[in-house]
């Protein structure tokens, strides 16, 4: 009875991050590097692009750009972007540099 039940379940999102290889507009994927492969995320309509904290397109990716998000496995299996940073993190590029506390 649980099986069933875990196979209704919605997926559960989980983060991934890394370096862009490449984006494919019209296959709806972008490639991560990978150690001994490239890794292909699926892409949706309802896939949100961020760059700098704005809102940004799929085709705004450039090969080489830092990338985090957070992704589902689809029933078929395959990984599918929820959301899609280009980047560096936000407060990474703007944040000012840490003070040492005194000792």
């Amino acid at each position: 009875m649980a099986a069933s039940g875990a196979e209704s379940a919605p997926a559960k999102p989980f983060p991934y991050h890394g370096k862009l290889a490449s984006v494919d507009p019209q296959k709806m994927t972008i490639t991560l590097e990978g150690k001994k492969q490239p890794r292909v995320i699926l892409v949706t309509g309802a896939t949100k692009f961020t760059r700098d904290g704005k809102t940004v397109k799929l085709a705004d990716g450039r090969p080489g750009d830092p990338v985090a998000g957070l992704m589902i496995k689809t029933a078929e299996g395959k990984q599918q972007a929820i959301s899609v940073r280009f980047g560096p993190k936000e407060e990474a590029a703007s944040a000012a540099p840490k003070k040492s506390p005194p000792r």
